[in-house]
């Protein structure tokens, strides 16, 4: 695993409108000089504070992935967990903050509006789906008005219902991209390869399913809370750890000292989106349910129930399930 794996956010243009589940498609690429614009997803939104150069800009009811995706040529996509896009936020846009464009539509008005705004300070609330930033208006004008009119003078909308704010792009820096495997492929542990990081984000390239199914598993831990563990994309790893430091051997232990038949042996119990992106990459590989590394509470964790469907439900962590391990490297 390249531990050392640079991330690039360099410019973005994000999207607060309905919530649509996201198919990841993953090409192996250089992305050098590319164009990346990234999209995130929200219900609803509200801007608060009387001085348009100081605003808070909530974003309510997130997903959980800012989609990116690139310009031409290089047409590349991929989803980005929202706290790995703000962590990286301080060296991609803190000097020099983005200019953006929120497209909303006040509560009832059917008439569109804009607002051009600079965004700093982003902080990301996953346990209430919600982002905020600072915000600073530099223009407003409603969709409807005619060409060379005068600007209408600042409105600013306290509350709005789905919106979409459009954040200013710049190139990428550098990041060439894996092109050892392809989704499909057979991997290094002999499994199928589910994920290619074509945009730098992850400190690993790939992610592995295991060619086997291990069988009747519980989640164990039932009637105790672990706390700590993720749905993300790269945190079924450390969720299958703090499952075995808490004494929840089972699916974890299960996925923990799987070996592969050609001998490989760093596997863990995916997170519910690793697990969701076998599904979305791999299709319906098999019929069964399968157990998550992600915890809902003392007595529920989530599972993938049958692949053909692709929904992902809570589960009592005593009923038994198949594991099906994943590694990344």
């Amino acid at each position: 695993m390249n531990m050392n794996k640079p991330r690039r956010f360099l410019g973005a243009m994000l999207l607060a409108g309905g919530l649509v589940p996201l198919a990841v498609h993953a090409a192996a690429a250089d992305s050098s000089g590319a164009q990346w614009l990234f999209v995130q997803d929200a219900a609803s939104g509200s801007l608060a504070g009387e001085d348009p150069q100081h605003l808070t800009l909530t974003l309510k009811k997130v997903r959980k992935y800012i989609t990116a995706f690139s310009d031409r040529p290089h047409r590349l996509a991929e989803a980005i967990p929202n706290q790995t896009f703000f962590d990286d936020w301080a060296t991609t846009f803190a000097a020099d903050p983005p200019t953006a464009t929120l497209n909303y539509r006040r509560p009832g008005d059917p008439r569109p509006a804009n607002l051009v705004l600079t965004l700093t300070s982003p902080a990301y609330h996953p346990d209430q789906q919600t982002v905020t930033y600072a915000a600073a208006v530099i223009h407003e004008k409603l969709d409807s008005q005619e060409p060379n009119t005068p600007d209408v003078p600042i409105k600013i909308p306290k509350r709005f219902g789905g919106a979409s704010l459009f954040i200013d792009s710049a190139t990428a820096s550098a990041c060439t991209a894996p092109t050892a495997y392809k989704i499909g492929d057979t991997g290094p542990g002999g499994g199928l390869i589910f994920f290619v990081d074509t945009i730098c984000v992850y400190p690993f390239d790939y992610m592995e399913a295991a060619p086997a199914d291990l069988h009747g598993i519980t989640w164990g831990c039932y009637g105790q809370t672990i706390g700590g563990t993720s749905g993300g994309v790269g945190t079924g790893q450390a969720n299958t750890t703090a499952m075995l430091q808490a004494g929840c051997g089972n699916a974890a232990q299960a996925a923990d000292t799987y070996v592969s038949p050609n001998g490989t042996r760093d596997w863990f119990l995916p997170s519910g989106d690793e697990l969701n992106l076998m599904y979305v990459n791999l299709g319906a590989f098999s019929y069964a349910p399968y157990w998550s590394s992600s915890e809902y509470d003392a007595n529920n964790a989530w599972f993938q129930s049958v692949f053909f469907k692709g929904f992902q439900v809570l589960s009592a962590k005593n009923n038994s399930f198949p594991v099906r391990p994943v590694r990344a490297f």
